[in-house]
């Protein structure tokens, strides 16, 4: 038994992935994981995927990256390179998409309507002695669609397109680089197509609180419900 042979011709259907897929979409620093927590807390049963996953898994273990540098220091130079880790993301999953502009949405597409169509093994909270158990998936939100090409694929897919506008959220100590914020993974959703993709665009404006801005993304989930967009 070839077990990848197996899941294969699964991976490959998207189908479970119609009424049940979200896609958030957002420069850096505007809310994204904000409007993922929110949907998490209105939806039972929500899949995160991040295309950027497996960037930052390999940039860790090439760059012996901290765990603190994958997300929370991502934006302060490392000594040893110069650079920050943010550029090295950036640098490394544009060469990537050089050769094929789908290879991450793609990625992400194929990952989450696996997990829809199959039950996962969710981890016990009791450690080694508790029970494994087979966990249904009933949503999935990839947290970080950036591209054009990626807003269109969400579309193709039955997804939902948020887009999360606002100003910068900066954090202390930690400016984002002008390299950083004209990259090209930050730039296509200025474009007006780009914007027509989305269902729904939410402001996270500075003057709202993080309370302010969850309520809002969860009113437009249940309005995403009601309209059939998402399906119950």
């Amino acid at each position: 038994m070839n077990l990848f042979h197996d899941i294969y011709p699964q991976l490959l259907d998207l189908s479970p992935l119609e009424g049940r897929l979200i896609g958030i979409a957002g420069k850096a620093r505007r809310g994204k994981g904000t409007a993922v927590g929110a949907i998490k807390a209105a939806l039972p049963r929500v899949a995160e995927i991040a295309s950027a996953e497996p960037i930052k898994a390999y940039c860790a273990l090439v760059y012996d990256l901290s765990p603190d540098q994958l997300e929370e220091t991502k934006d302060v130079p490392d000594p040893r390179y110069r650079e920050t880790p943010r550029t090295l993301y950036q640098a490394l999953g544009a060469v990537m998409r050089k050769y094929d502009g789908d290879v991450w949405i793609n990625l992400s597409l194929r990952r989450g309507a696996y997990m829809l169509a199959v039950p996962q093994l969710e981890r016990p909270q009791g450690g080694f002695a508790a029970s494994w158990t087979m966990a249904r998936t009933d949503y999935v939100v990839i947290s970080d669609v950036r591209y054009l090409n990626e807003a269109h694929a969400i579309r193709q897919a039955g997804g939902y397109l948020i887009l999360v506008d606002g100003p910068e959220r900066a954090k202390t100590g930690q400016a984002l680089s002008a390299s950083a914020a004209t990259h090209e993974s930050e730039v296509d959703m200025d474009l007006p197509e780009f914007r027509r993709l989305c269902d729904v665009r939410l402001t996270n404006d500075r003057r709202d609180t993080k309370a302010e801005f969850e309520r809002l993304v969860a009113r437009e989930i249940e309005k995403a419900k009601e309209s059939g967009a998402l399906w119950t």
